[in-house]
């Protein structure tokens, strides 16, 4: 699902041109892209969760959108699951969001799951977002971040207008126009790679994406347990979920 990142507390941005301050506040038009058909996705999230990371017990939903993927998620495993959602208006979850402010959250998590958030953000409240969920993600844990490709995908798009960022267009709905950045290649690792703080490690992975990385936070004793697991981070071709507009 995509969706916006949004302080309860804060107010959305007026305009596009308007300098953002670098805390998690709102997009214009960003929620407009929440769906609910993409629950797919967190079966094979929560899947690769409990093969990379064994011990862990608790998982963050960050960005959880309509909270069908949070349900998924609670479905399929017997795992702690929390979950984020700032904008919760549109919430459809069998149980209430757990939290709607970022700062509120307490403690770290084994896993947090952030899919398809950072592809619908601007570049400045990205980078923003993106170190966010690093700073969830507790010692020996890992993220699971899928977001939009851009070949095949985004670019397929067929009405839209042009930024000024390199793979990114807005997309023109009747609702307001839709920021949409795609990740091809080794992007999205070498992107989150130039973020992440000290200690943590970036691999690509499949099949939950249309692209796909996994962050890990090896400042812990026992990292040798995900460090054993790199050889189960890919999958085949037929795995990657498509993620409509």
């Amino acid at each position: 699902e995509t969706r916006r990142i949004l302080d309860s507390t804060e107010e959305p941005l007026a305009s596009r041109g308007r300098k953002r301050e670098l805390s998690i506040q709102g997009q214009e038009g960003s929620d407009s892209t929440q769906i609910a058909t993409t629950v797919g996705s967190y079966k094979k999230a929560i899947k690769r969760a409990k093969e990379i990371n064994p011990e862990g017990r608790t998982v963050l939903d960050y960005g959880a959108g309509l909270g069908l993927g949070t349900d998924t998620m609670r479905n399929n495993s017997t795992l702690d699951v929390t979950s984020y959602e700032p904008l919760a208006e549109r919430w459809q979850g069998s149980a209430p969001v757990d939290y709607t402010q970022s700062s509120l959250i307490e403690g770290k998590y084994d896993t947090v799951v952030n899919l398809n958030v950072l592809n619908v953000l601007e570049p400045e409240l990205r980078d923003a977002v993106a170190k966010d969920v690093m700073s969830k993600i507790g010692a020996g844990g890992v993220g699971i971040v899928g977001t939009r490709g851009w070949k095949g995908d985004i670019d397929a798009t067929k009405n839209f207008k042009a930024t000024g960022e390199d793979k990114a267009i807005l997309v023109e709905k009747p609702s307001g126009d839709v920021y949409q950045k795609g990740f091809d290649g080794n992007e999205l690792k070498n992107y989150m790679e130039s973020l992440a703080p000290e200690g943590f490690r970036v691999e690509r992975g499949k099949g939950i994406g249309k692209n796909t990385v996994y962050v890990f936070n090896d400042n812990a004793v026992g990292s040798s347990n995900l460090l054993a697991s790199r050889g189960l981070l890919g999958l085949s071709e037929e795995d990657v979920i498509e993620t409509p507009l």
